[in-house]
């Protein structure tokens, strides 16, 4: 199943902090990631397809992985390629934000 763009909504993610999404690079490389926050960016308005938000991912590996379109799969969202970015790196592995508006 592949989630719709306009079905990535801040509510849609919200409901699955904490959860797993595999991510799988070109090389066909996975990683599993954990959503670890969803923030609103801004209210929706008629003129607007959808309030602007942001997701940040925390992987446990210490390989920090270059920004670029990866796919990523959720067991109840389904499959979806986000824009992901590093944002941070600590002892416990490297955190990835993706941005939408």
């Amino acid at each position: 199943m592949t989630m719709a763009d306009d079905m990535l909504v801040c509510e849609n993610f919200e409901r699955h902090i904490g959860t797993i999404f595999v991510l799988t690079d070109e090389a066909g490389q996975v990683a599993d990631l954990a959503l670890t926050e969803v923030t609103a960016l801004s209210a929706s308005s008629g003129a607007e397809r959808r309030a602007q938000f942001s997701v940040l991912f925390k992987s446990s590996e210490a390989t920090i992985r270059p920004q670029a379109i990866y796919s990523l799969s959720h067991a109840e969202m389904g499959d979806m390629a986000l824009f992901l970015v590093p944002v941070a790196q600590d002892k416990s592995g490297v955190s990835y934000e993706a941005c939408f508006g």
